[in-house]
């Protein structure tokens, strides 16, 4: 998590703006209680020989209107090779079966094209976006807003 958290390159997803002591990343691992107290959760998620190969967050909880955010960063070693799938549905399944959520939703960069796709695959739907969002390398890139509907909600 260390290194992922402050590989600048990938600082416009979490509006970061310098690196994450050890000792921080420490503390907010431990500081870790549950989603209905922070608001959000961060998964770790690990190949079958338990390497660590990606972090997925749940964030921005509202249990009231039962939604959630996620978002994913899967290692660019093992990127390509069904991971990121697999995460989000075991993450989506998380949400819809055992928060009992109503939707989950996810904002991507419009240049991330890669995480559109996976997005796209795990059957999330283009909802809206907002133009101009994220300034990355020096251009201004919209926002697209994705989410997917719980369709085995029980009302």
């Amino acid at each position: 998590m260390f290194d992922i958290e402050n590989n600048d390159s990938y600082w416009y997803l979490s509006d970061a703006f310098q690196p994450f002591s050890r000792w921080t990343i420490e503390n907010f691992i431990k500081g870790q209680t549950d989603i209905f107290s922070e608001k959000q959760y961060r998964f770790v998620a690990e190949d079958r020989l338990h390497n660590k190969i990606g972090i997925i967050d749940l964030y921005n909880f509202a249990p009231l209107h039962r939604r959630v955010f996620i978002g994913i960063f899967i290692d660019e070693l093992y990127r390509n090779k069904n991971y990121g799938s697999q995460s989000i549905s075991i993450a989506v399944n998380y949400c819809f079966n055992i928060l009992q959520l109503h939707q989950v939703c996810a904002l991507i960069p419009a240049s991330n094209v890669a995480s559109i796709k996976l997005f796209e695959k795990s059957n999330f739907q283009l909802q809206s976006s907002r133009k101009d969002w994220y300034l990355i390398n020096g251009i201004f890139v919209d926002e697209l807003f994705y989410n997917k509907f719980n369709e085995y909600e029980i009302d």
